[in-house]
Formats: structure tokens, C-alpha cells, sequence
């Protein structure tokens, strides 16, 4: 996983390539934390992930609360951003109604309102 920071030191780009596996949760973790301390807008490109663990994902949920706590913004990019929210709706999670974050926002909503992936956000 890669943290790069743009020039203007507000936006921060972490790619994370491979596995979200329980083995790779603290290396997320330190980066996200590294972030939310340096940008005040990350993006997390997520592209290959042959295999991935719902705390890794729910790792994510909780970082774009705390961001959207600090009135920072967290967003996803990537090709198979639906396989990972239909992972999370297969585990039962909430995706579309967090009521943590201060705003009712969902990292797994795209800014459009659009969900992410084939599941309708009250499935």
C-alpha cells in the first residue's frame, strides 16, 4: 500500500493492490490513520484484490466516519468497487444508511447518490 500526497499536501491517493486480508488489516490501518493526519481529502484506489476480509472493509467504513467527523472527505475508486459492497450486504452490513457518520454519508454511495454495485442500497 501506497500513500502519495499531491503536491498542495490536501489530497492523498492510497493504492492498495493485492490482498484485504486479515494479514494486511494493520498495514490499512497505519495508512489510513497516516492520512486522516495529512490530507484533508483521501482517495483509496482499490484495483486488484483476489481475495478480501470484511474487517478490512468495515476498517474503511469506520475511517470515512472519522474523516467525515474531522470534515474531511474519503472516497473510492476502482474497477470492482461492487464485489466489495455486495461483500459487505452479503455480511450483513448496512450500506446507504450508516448513522454513525455525522451526515448519514456512505463511503459505498457514490457522490451521485448512486450505490456502488448491483444491490439497491435497501437490499
Amino acid at each position: 500500500m501506497d500513500l502519495e500526497i499531491d503536491a498542495s499536501g490536501h489530497v492523498g491517493i492510497l493504492r492498495v493492490d493485492g490482498e484485504l486480508t486479515l494479514q494486511k488489516r494493520e498495514e490499512l490501518r497505519s495508512a489510513l490513520i497516516g492520512g486522516i493526519g495529512a490530507v484533508d481529502h483521501m482517495v483509496i484506489s482499490l484495483e486488484e484484490f483476489p481475495d478480501t476480509d470484511v474487517s478490512c472493509l468495515q476498517l474503511i467504513c469506520s475511517a470515512h466516519r472519522t474523516f467525515m467527523r474531522m470534515h474531511k472527505r474519503l472516497m473510492l475508486t476502482g474497477r470492482n468497487l461492487q464485489e466489495l459492497r455486495n461483500s459487505l450486504m452479503d455480511a450483513g452490513l448496512c450500506i446507504g444508511k450508516c448513522t454513525s457518520s455525522c451526515d448519514g454519508s456512505c463511503v459505498w454511495i457514490e457522490e451521485s447518490g448512486k450505490c456502488i454495485g448491483n444491490r439497491g442500497a435497501s437490499s
